[in-house]
C-alpha cells in the first residue's frame, strides 16, 4: 500500500546493497553504522515464525486500474508489518504503541532503508537509479509509517487526535501529519456488514484544510477494512482500498 500514511509498509539485513563510504561502515566510528546494526538485530530477533495477524488480501482501485497486495503482522514487541505488492515489498518495525523504529522496502524502483535515531531519520539506499543518503530532522512527535497498524494506538487511547511524522514512499519526502477520530460507520463490503471506526489523516498545521484521506478500522479488532484518498493534485482520481480477506 504505497500511500501517504502507509506502509508500507522486507527481508534481510538493513545494510544489504547499500553504497557507503569507508568512514560510514567502520564499527564504532559511525552513528549510521550503529543504527543499522541495531535495526538488523531487531529484525533478526523478531520471531518471524509467529504469525500475529493475517495474511490478509486487499484490493486497490484507482480509476479503472485494480491491483492487490498482501498485508500481515509477524512477531511481537516489536512487531513486523509486512506488505507485499506485485513489484515492491515493505517491512516496518514498530512498537506496540504504534511508534515506528525502522522501515525498508525493495522492488523494481530500488531499495531504501530508514531508521529513527532520537529526533532524526536516516534514509539510505537507491531509488529510481539514484543513490539516496540523507538525514531528516524531526521533533518529539512519533514516526508512524504503516498507518494500517500505527493508527490503532489512537483508537486504543483516550486522545481524539495525534500528530506524527511519515515518509512518502514515492519521493522519500518527510511530512508532519495529524490523525483525528472521525466517528463510527457501518460499511457493507463484499455483502458483509462491518461496524467500523473512522480516522481522518491530514497534513498538520494550516495545510490541513487542503488535503486529507480516511481510514476505516473494524471495531472489534481494529483491522483496516477500507482506505480512501486522492494521491495527487485536485482532479486526480480517487484511490480506494478494501479488505478482501
Amino acid at each position: 500500500m504505497t500511500l501517504p500514511g502507509q506502509t508500507g509498509d522486507l527481508a534481510g539485513c538493513m545494510q544489504t546493497n547499500m553504497e557507503k563510504r569507508r568512514s560510514d561502515t567502520r564499527p564504532g566510528k559511525s552513528p549510521l553504522w550503529k543504527n543499522l546494526f541495531v535495526v538488523w538485530v531487531l529484525i533478526s530477533l523478531t520471531p518471524a515464525a509467529v504469525l500475529a495477524e493475517g495474511p490478509y488480501r486487499y484490493s486497490e482501485k484507482t480509476g479503472d486500474t485494480v491491483s492487490h497486495f498482501i498485508w500481515e503482522i509477524q512477531g511481537e514487541k516489536p512487531v513486523t508489518i509486512l506488505s507485499n505488492e506485485k513489484n515492491r515489498t515493505y517491512r516496518t518495525i514498530s512498537l506496540d504503541d504504534g511508534r515506528t523504529m525502522a522501515w525498508e522496502f525493495e522492488g523494481d524502483a530500488g531499495q531504501i532503508q530508514t531508521v529513527r535515531h532520537d529526533n532524526t531519520l536516516q534514509i539510505n539506499g537507491n531509488l529510481d537509479g539514484k543513490t539516496v543518503a540523507k538525514t531528516e530532522n524531526l521533533d518529539d512527535a512519533p514516526w508512524f509509517q504503516a498507518l494500517s497498524y500505527s493508527l490503532r494506538a489512537l483508537l486504543q487511547g483516550n486522545a481524539d487526535s495525534t500528530d506524527f511524522w511519515i515518509v512518502r514512499p514515492d519521493d522519500l519526502s518527510v511530512h508532519k501529519m495529524n490523525a483525528v477520530r472521525n466517528g463510527r460507520e457501518t460499511l457493507v463490503i463484499s455483502g458483509n456488514r462491518i461496524e467500523t471506526v473512522r480516522v481522518k489523516v491530514r497534513l498538520a498545521g494550516a495545510m490541513s484544510l487542503f488535503w486529507h484521506v480516511q481510514y476505516w478500522f473494524r471495531s472489534g479488532d481494529l483491522l483496516l477494512v477500507k482506505y480512501e484518498g486522492v494521491h495527487g493534485p485536485p482532479g486526480t482520481v480517487k484511490t480506494v482500498i478494501l479488505l478482501e480477506e
